[in-house]
């Protein structure tokens, strides 16, 4: 059997869904398996390109355009934030500004 591996940092964000349910997953620096790969080091700068990137790829003719469309609507992340699984320390943090245009 494989063994669990607890990240060191986790990457916690709320989308336009109705209900605003809180979504996680793991904050990757670094993927052993494809070196080069992974998130980055969590910073704000790189918090909001994954962010960035993230919505665009619900976009019409983008990879995930197909989630938005079951949903029925333009899926969009309105905050996200960093935080060090060890302490829970907030390493970075994200909130989408008021108006933003795509």
């Amino acid at each position: 059997m494989g063994r669990l591996i607890t990240p060191k940092y986790a990457l916690y964000y709320r989308d336009n869904t109705p209900g605003l349910l809180e979504q996680s997953g793991a904050w990757n620096v670094t993927d052993r398996n494809y070196p080069g790969s992974g998130y980055g080091r969590p910073t704000a700068a790189n918090l909001e390109r994954w962010v960035r990137a993230f919505n665009k790829s619900m976009s019409p003719g983008e990879v995930n355009h197909h989630v938005s469309k079951a949903l029925g609507y333009l899926l969009h992340v309105s905050n996200a934030r960093i935080v060090r699984q060890k302490d829970g320390r907030v390493m970075a943090e994200y909130r989408a500004p008021l108006f933003e245009t795509f």
